[in-house]
């Protein structure tokens, strides 16, 4: 159970729910192919500019949670799919056509027209470093 944040304006179709060591990144009227996989996921181009400042209010918790200690190190069990396989360490990007590519340390999931994904706080630098260089390329 998280804290379900106000979006602001930049934010367009996405929303942030605040959780101790992870966060919920939800998109309103998503297209079910958004999620490929439980570790993979399709986000189109024209999302570029809402992924940032939806980041930046997740990230808001992470100063928290360092400034806690990290009292643990993160437990991602959570993250093995249906099959007992563990998400990717690290991330994969890339840009067919009109679209991200993203596969990586997440659980991706999809319900009645809610795209979302579950990320911990301590992959989220990584995430946005290969997000901007996979969208820029």
């Amino acid at each position: 159970m998280g804290a379900i944040q106000e979006p602001t304006p930049e934010m367009g179709p996405y929303r942030v729910e605040l959780r101790r060591e992870s966060f919920i990144l939800t998109r309103t009227d998503a297209a079910q192919d958004m999620r490929v996989s439980e570790h993979e996921a399709v986000i189109p181009l024209t999302d570029y500019s809402h992924i940032g400042p939806a980041f930046d209010q997740a990230l808001s918790q992470l100063e928290r949670w360092e400034a806690a200690g990290r009292p643990t190190p993160p437990d991602l069990s959570w993250t093995a799919d249906d099959h007992g396989q563990q998400a990717p360490a690290t991330w994969e990007m890339e840009c067919p056509h009109d679209q991200l590519r993203i596969r990586g340390p997440w659980i991706v999931g999809y319900e009645r027209g809610l795209w979302h994904v579950e990320l911990c706080y301590v992959d989220a630098s990584a995430f946005l470093h290969a997000f901007y260089a996979a969208a820029m390329a």
